[in-house]
């Protein structure tokens, strides 16, 4: 009651009913944010004997049928540029190719790409100066939940507690929730996944909850009587709303919305591609090993300069980590 000042302690916050469907009648005119921890330790990819701690997993989820349609998974602590990157995720039109780097086939508009109108998240990971700029740059809308108030999103913390049962505590390594107790092995021993191969079980659940789990709670009654039945899957419902003219999304060019939205990484350009920064024990260093170029870079002449000058060009690139 010190902390929250007498005002709001007497606020009552229990919840009356209902669901985030009673405020939304239109795909894409909202959705829901929230990340939770994976429960589960991984192993590198080039040795199973080193461990990983579990990752961060943001969420986000549509809210008027209930699918998911972007999401971020990594090692990054829940921060506006994790909150940034789910949200570019979401707005990716096809996740094909995505699901491809992970040695996964799914069907075309099986995870559906939109930039909803208005987010409705936790007080912290939407909040800043970058998300601020996004919202005028690109016209949809961040809100928070009130504090203590869970169950105003309560759509996307089912969905944890879902994901918890249904994927991470079934696979090797989970510590189901719980801190280890004195004389339990550690969960970390018990290892086995990388991340590809936990990525590739992320999207077959994801895919599973898009296309195959049935809610015909969540379906227009005209699409119930509809002859032939229709089946009551969460993509079904979108594309039915869609062809009702019921899409609400912003449309937005994905090329300039990730120019926007990913990170910088600091870059030298030299006479035969770029290389990135990073700082290796605390010294700032290049990698060798990753030069990129393409016919658009040459296009631009600074390769040109860069060998005329016989000096290398310092800039930024946006890149995503987590691509690579």
């Amino acid at each position: 009651q010190m902390l929250l000042g007498p005002v709001k302690w007497s606020q009552r916050t229990e919840s009356k009913g209902g669901s985030e469907q009673d405020s939304v009648v239109a795909i894409g005119q909202g959705s829901l944010f929230d990340g939770t921890s994976s429960d589960l330790y991984l192993t590198t990819y080039r040795s199973r004997l080193k461990k990983l701690p579990p990752m961060t997993r943001l969420v986000l989820k549509e809210g008027r049928c209930g699918v998911i349609y972007g999401i971020y998974c990594g090692w990054e602590a829940p921060s506006a540029q994790t909150a940034l990157q789910a949200i570019r995720h979401g707005a990716m039109p096809s996740k094909v190719e995505w699901a491809a780097r992970f040695g996964v086939t799914i069907p075309e508009g099986a995870i559906p790409g939109l930039l909803a109108r208005h987010h409705l998240a936790d007080n912290g990971e939407l909040k800043g100066e970058k998300q601020s700029e996004a919202e005028l740059q690109f016209g949809f809308g961040l809100d928070v939940a009130p504090a203590m108030s869970g169950h105003k999103k309560g759509g996307i913390e089912t969905q944890h507690h879902s994901d918890h049962a249904y994927l991470d505590h079934r696979l090797p390594g989970s510590t189901h929730g719980k801190r280890r107790e004195r004389g339990q092995d550690h969960a970390a021993q018990q290892a086995m996944f990388n991340y590809y191969e936990y990525m590739a079980e992320l999207i077959h659940q994801i895919v599973w909850h898009n296309t195959v789990q049935e809610v015909p709670h969540l379906a227009p009654d005209d699409m119930l009587l509809a002859d032939p039945p229709i089946k009551a899957t969460r993509m079904n419902i979108y594309r039915w709303l869609c062809d009702q003219r019921m899409d609400v999304s912003i449309p937005v060019d994905y090329q300039t919305f990730s120019a926007f939205t990913l990170p910088e990484v600091g870059a030298v350009i030299r006479k035969n591609g770029i290389y990135l920064e990073a700082k290796i024990l605390g010294r700032k260093m290049l990698l060798p090993r990753l030069r990129y170029t393409s016919p658009e870079l040459l296009a631009t002449a600074l390769l040109s300069q860069a060998k005329q000058t016989a000096s290398p060009l310092h800039a930024h690139v946006h890149i995503d980590p987590s691509a690579y």
